[in-house]
């Protein structure tokens, strides 16, 4: 689970700020939480974190950074490659050069705080640390000085009970400081087995970063291959009020070689989807599940069925509405969750496309599955209406806002003193009462 997470110097975020799922208010209402226990005791953890604010507040860059730091640490880089990294460029005199990105994570009963420092050119620090009774403890860390020469200090901990793993260790670390500055220790520790750190790296393998672009990968092979999965589909579809009976799969007689012909796929193409042999295919805008039969590529294409004056009509994913399609890209993860599946899930609009009560049912869904499976979801929205007290908890909004200057601030709610949980929350927003809303230029 994401305890804390702090970053500085990326794109509109400029100084330090710091995002915590560590509820401040102590009457944050129970079905919200997870108790943890930790070496130090009991912490209190949110299920969900929902940031609100204006249009280019910088809520979209904090998903982008986490996105930024999943793939920096889970992708081997090639020596000598610049680090893909927009940094602030507005002008402050104490901004530091470097960009940080630091995790305070709950993993299999360990706390562990997980960093690093980095430029286009180099990652200049790195470090991994494990809470224990008397504090952090170092497990390794790495600094790049001016020169560009690289130290790694490891701990026992880093491999206290297998002498072999402690030798590769250093191995790695001592070709680490002769080159590779652009890789981070961490994935060559996780390419070569080093068992101890593989819970912090598997949590950022795991983590699923949702943009309002992003497709769903494998969807029509899930539905296809998996009988619950299609079965719970149908009934959310048709319970969210869509219109959709149910999920169907049409199977192309065409086969699938005689069909990219036709429309000049190249054969080296063609030869790759054989080798596959299995996947998901878009053609137009249309989605198939490709699988072999006998040989062949066989297509499926997943549609919908819907109830129209008591006559049934079929309906292409691409025909539906965009709220629907928005389900679609959103039940995955409540079927992950329900399935007691822990993730922890970025989604930047959430509330793309959908109702407020269409929104709200989603994340009620999700919290009623996710105490018992540790999942967490962190979102991005604008809808305001989400301001409810019946269905979420003062602690779980975070306020997004600009500075005249560009920079990117934020503000957790729990900050401001709500003595009536019952006064009209969503007009005091909308007043300005809390920020983290747009102010019109007269000529507007």
């Amino acid at each position: 689970m994401l305890l804390k997470y702090i970053v500085s110097n990326y794109k509109s975020i400029g100084h330090e700020i710091e995002f915590s799922m560590l509820p401040t208010a102590e009457d944050t209402d129970e079905r919200f939480i997870s108790k943890i226990q930790t070496k130090q005791g009991e912490m209190r953890v949110l299920h969900r974190g929902i940031l609100l604010g204006t249009n280019a507040s910088g809520k979209s860059t904090f998903i982008d950074s986490i996105r930024f730091a999943k793939d920096l640490i889970t992708n081997e880089r090639r020596s000598g490659r610049m680090i893909p990294l927009t940094q602030f460029r507005g002008c402050f005199m104490d901004l530091k050069a470097l960009s940080t990105f630091q995790f305070l994570l709950y993993l299999n009963g360990e706390v562990y705080d997980y960093g690093f420092t980095v430029s286009s050119a180099m990652i200049r620090e790195e470090w991994l640390m494990q809470l224990d009774t008397d504090g952090f403890h170092t497990v390794f860390e790495r600094e790049t000085d001016t020169h560009s020469k690289t130290q790694i200090h490891m701990t026992d901990r880093l491999a206290e009970k297998d002498s072999n793993q402690r030798k590769l260790a250093e191995i790695l670390a001592s070709g680490m400081q002769q080159n590779q500055r652009n890789q981070l220790f961490l994935y060559r520790l996780y390419d070569n087995s080093i068992s101890s750190i593989l819970p912090v790296f598997e949590w950022f393998d795991k983590i699923q970063v949702i943009f309002p672009n992003s497709q769903i990968n494998n969807f029509e092979r899930a539905v296809s291959a998996y009988q619950d999965f299609s079965k719970d589909l149908s009934a959310f579809l048709s319970g969210a009020d869509t219109g959709i009976k149910e999920v169907i799969l049409e199977k192309q007689d065409q086969d699938i070689e005689t069909l990219l012909k036709q429309i000049g796929v190249p054969d080296n193409l063609v030869q790759k989807l054989y080798q596959t042999k299995h996947g998901t295919l878009k053609l137009g805008n249309r989605f198939f599940n490709f699988n072999e039969e006998n040989g062949e590529l066989k297509l499926i294409e997943v549609k919908f069925q819907h109830i129209l004056n008591g006559k049934e009509y079929t309906f292409e994913k691409s025909e539906e509405s965009d709220g629907t399609q928005r389900l679609l890209d959103l039940f995955p993860i409540l079927y992950e969750n329900h399935r007691r599946q822990p993730h922890t899930y970025f989604i930047d609009e959430l509330d793309r496309s959908l109702h407020t009560a269409l929104t709200t049912k989603i994340l009620d869904n999700f919290i009623q599955d996710a105490a018992s499976s540790s999942s967490q979801i962190i979102l991005t929205a604008h809808d305001v209406n989400l301001l409810d007290f019946r269905h979420f908890s003062q602690s779980e909004f975070w306020f997004f806002e600009k500075t005249e200057k560009g920079e990117t601030k934020i503000n957790p709610f729990s900050n401001f003193d709500i003595a009536n949980k019952g006064y009209d929350v969503v007009r005091a927003y909308l007043s300005g009462r809390f920020g983290a809303v747009p102010y019109f230029k007269e000529e507007f």
